[in-house]
């Protein structure tokens, strides 16, 4: 069970009833039932999210310029900011409605994530060198994670690890840090290019050219320091992202880009959306997949509960520029056109309460 949402109960009870259905709504929410998997009581009863659906958006930021690259973790959505004479890392407190700046250094700082209290982004402060910086949203202290001769793009973050993209050597290769021990280590340094990283617990995943004509995505468990494949299907795999057990990515198979995944404890590959045109960059949350989608002749924001087995609209704006989502667990953010220039918007997720003969007996 990941992410915390909000379920809520609808309708007249007896006070025995009310009271027993209030515990379990309660409960949960607390528990951060984000997936149709049935949570079991010492009761003996069932309760699982049956459907899911979009509520109404919000607006994050509109300031002028353009906002793009938004991350999420808990209640902070982080961002790269135009509005001043190049980018800067901007955030959000959702719980609070307050914006705040995370790093306006000189220069351009770009491609924010967050998990934590720990945002980190790739920074060009040197406009000649990329470099990766954090910053502890619990301490205010800034910190750099690498300023290795060449540059270091893309940064990934889970807990107190941090990878990213490297290429002080020959071509293209995927490190990582340890905040805790202070200390850098390689993940992969194969011949080719590897680069997207993402991250989970212990597990490192990237899209992997060592054959420079196709795109895999590879795998690399820092626990016991093995690789492995993920996906070496014919064409490009590309853009991966992990949660849990599950690891998405844009595949290009088939006649246009779609949307697949893997499951790392059965070992079994899925198609997660196949529709006409390009769907790409997904972003993974529990069990719901959110992407940038092309169905329409647009960019739309499209997700798919893999629990529930059932895909759903986000957000579909009259000018069809949505692009690059992030998701919490209950809340998917992305880019938007639909003004004068790139804003941030948000739209909440509800997971609709499934309840047993027996409770629904209760409570009438």
């Amino acid at each position: 069970m990941n992410g915390k949402i909000r379920l809520w109960f609808v309708g007249t009870a007896t006070a025995g009833g009310l009271a027993l259905v209030c515990l379990l709504l309660a409960w949960c929410t607390s528990a951060g039932m984000a997936s149709a998997q049935p949570v079991r009581f010492s009761a003996g009863l069932d309760v699982r999210a049956d459907s899911v659906s979009a509520s109404s958006e919000f607006t994050i930021c509109t300031a002028t310029g353009h906002q793009g690259n938004p991350a999420i973790h808990g209640d902070i959505v982080v961002w790269r900011d135009n509005r001043g004479t190049d980018g800067d890392i901007y955030g959000y407190d959702l719980s609070t409605g307050q914006e705040f700046t995370i790093c306006t250094a000189a220069g351009w700082q770009q491609f924010p994530t967050i998990h934590g209290d720990v945002v980190v982004w790739e920074d060009r402060t040197d406009i000649h060198n990329s470099d990766i910086y954090g910053y502890d949203l619990g301490t205010g202290q800034a910190f750099s994670v690498c300023t290795a001769t060449g540059d270091q793009f893309g940064p990934a973050v889970y807990g107190d690890i941090v990878v990213w993209e490297d290429d002080r050597g020959a071509d293209r290769d995927i490190y990582g840090y340890d905040l805790s021990a202070g200390q850098e280590f390689t993940v992969c340094t194969a011949s080719g290019w590897q680069g997207h990283p993402a991250v989970y617990g212990n597990i490192v995943v990237w899209t992997d050219f060592r054959d420079p004509y196709d795109g895999d995505i590879y795998g690399y468990d820092l626990s016991t320091g093995q690789e492995f494949t993920i996906c070496t299907a014919t064409d490009d795999q590309l853009w991966p992202a992990i949660h849990g057990d599950i690891v998405v990515w844009e595949d290009d198979r088939g006649a246009d880009y779609d949307i697949y995944g893997y499951d790392l404890g059965t070992g079994q590959e899925f198609a997660v959306c196949t529709a006409a045109d390009w769907q790409g960059d997904p972003t993974i949350y529990g069990d719901v997949v959110a992407w940038e989608d092309h169905r329409d002749g647009g960019e739309h924001i499209y997700a798919y509960d893999l629990a529930v087995g059932q895909a759903f609209l986000v957000c579909s704006s009259e000018l069809d520029e949505e692009d690059a989502p992030a998701f919490n667990g209950s809340i998917v953010i992305w880019t938007d056109g639909r003004g004068s220039d790139m804003d941030l918007y948000g739209r909440r997720i509800r997971f609709h309460l499934y309840l047993p003969a027996v409770m629904r007996n209760l409570a009438a």
